[in-house]
């Protein structure tokens, strides 16, 4: 409808409408303006986004950013930027690896909830966009698995919430 309104002159006194079992379609002056009813249900969001994790990690904000953004150099886009992310005690190691450019491995001082360990892999590009969003000094990373989605949020903002979805790398 908001297409549709913006195309309308003030002058457009009559329009014709015709509806159909999965259409509609309006006319006015030479213009058909049609639109579709999409079949079928809308997925389920609040299912992505899950209530408990494993795994928190607390990191400040712009010097993960900049570890990523490091890390990120010998990516590349036919590879999906990808790079692999992994706990150690009380730092996160962050790397790639090109063969045809070189390897990259950044560390960062990090706070954990628990003793437990993780390797991830996700699209650097993916994580900085998401992180670029955020306006706060530190960053939670919140994880399950390998295979299930990163969470991002601040303590600033519960309101804001990036999702990012691993890269199988095996």
């Amino acid at each position: 409808m908001g297409e549709l309104v913006k195309i309308l002159n003030d002058d457009d006194e009559n329009v014709e409408i015709h509806i159909f079992s999965n259409k509609i379609l309006f006319k006015f002056d030479n213009i058909l303006f049609q639109s579709r009813l999409l079949n079928g249900t809308f997925p389920d969001t609040s299912r992505l986004i899950p209530n408990t994790f494993e795994l928190e990690i607390k990191a400040d904000l712009d010097e993960f950013y900049s570890v990523i953004d490091r890390a990120a150099l010998l990516t590349s886009e036919k590879e999906k930027n990808v790079i692999k992310f992994e706990t150690n005690g009380n730092e996160v190691i962050v790397s790639s690896n090109t063969p045809e450019i070189g390897k990259v491995e950044e560390k960062l001082a990090i706070t954990k909830n628990n003793d437990k360990e993780i390797k991830i892999a996700f699209s650097s590009k993916f994580m900085m966009e998401a992180l670029k969003t955020i306006n706060s000094k530190d960053i939670r990373i919140l994880l399950n698995s390998d295979i299930k989605p990163i969470i991002l949020k601040t303590d600033e903002d519960e309101n804001l919430i990036q999702l990012l979805l691993p890269i199988k790398t095996y």
